[in-house]
């Protein structure tokens, strides 16, 4: 039975020799372990740099929307408050419940917003990605190598194994930009 000590044994006693014979030195060089750093890729291309760019006008318009309504919704309050005096208490009671559901509504359209937005960059992320996972199995074979890792997942790795530099050339010749769709999503009963 061949277990690690039978193998470490006779390889030490012959100095390390069997362990760095010219095969097993071959046999390394012949099967490339490559690696590229997946998130910098994405985020230096310049279809990661698009979809940056058109969620973050998104978001900014949101926040002007968000600014907007909060203004609104303060001085709904304010009014509300003055009224409290003048109002009846089940006068007042219905108004601040209608002011509650206001609350509500506005908030809940907010995070739909939000939601909406964010859904569109995910799209947009997984065209890129799934352009980069293509990439990555072309240049695999290109390169004659056996993986090529997500630098993430490494300690250490010589620099010269690196290919996030060619890979980012390379998607942002193959992909140079990506629409994002901010669309709303059909609504339930063929509203829209």
């Amino acid at each position: 039975m061949l277990t690690l000590r039978n193998f470490l044994l006779p390889a030490f006693a012959l100095g390390g020799a069997a362990l760095l014979s010219p095969m097993s030195l071959a046999y390394a060089k012949e099967n490339a372990i490559l690696f590229a750093n997946f998130a910098q890729v994405v985020q230096d291309s310049k279809a990661g740099k698009d979809i940056l760019a058109q969620v973050q006008k998104e978001l900014s318009s949101l926040k002007t929307m968000q600014d907007k309504v909060n203004e609104d919704l303060k001085k709904a309050q304010e009014t509300l408050r003055e009224q409290k005096t003048l109002l009846s208490s089940k006068a007042y009671q219905e108004k601040e419940a209608a002011f509650q559901v206001t609350l509500r509504d506005a908030q809940a359209k907010l995070v739909n917003e939000r939601d909406r937005i964010n859904r569109g960059g995910q799209q947009a992320l997984s065209i890129v990605e799934s352009t980069l996972n293509r990439l990555l199995g072309e240049m695999l074979e290109q390169k004659g190598a056996d993986i090529i890792l997500n630098r993430q997942s490494l300690s250490v790795g010589r620099p010269e194994l690196d290919l996030t530099s060619e890979v980012v050339a390379l998607l942002d010749t193959r992909l140079p930009s990506v629409k994002v769709n901010f669309e709303k999503p059909a609504e339930s009963g063929g509203k829209k």
